[in-house]
């Protein structure tokens, strides 16, 4: 993620991702090398978008181990519109 800023915002639409491969573990060091890129320092905020169960479960297991690594916001959401209000609105 070279051209990534540390703390910006961003959307990940992932609406038709397939994730049926994707493993916890896989999960686990996704969220340990974004951490390293994303979020350390500063607030910023990711809105990830899903639509499949699988998906929405995978999500929250890494908004919860990005949580615990940066100062940055993950939030997972069923609704585009939902999603981009969030990440565009600042506290």
């Amino acid at each position: 993620m070279p051209d990534a800023q540390p703390n910006m915002n961003a959307l990940w639409d992932l609406r038709d991702a397939d994730v049926s491969s994707f493993s916890s573990p896989a999960v686990e060091r996704l969220a340990e090398f974004v951490s390293t890129q994303w979020g350390t320092g500063g607030k910023s905020r990711a809105a990830l978008v899903v639509l499949q169960d699988l998906a929405f479960g995978l999500s929250r297991m890494y908004e919860i181990l990005l949580g615990g690594r940066t100062s940055s916001d993950v939030q997972v959401f069923r609704d585009y519109a939902e999603a981009l209000e969030w990440v565009t609105t600042s506290d």
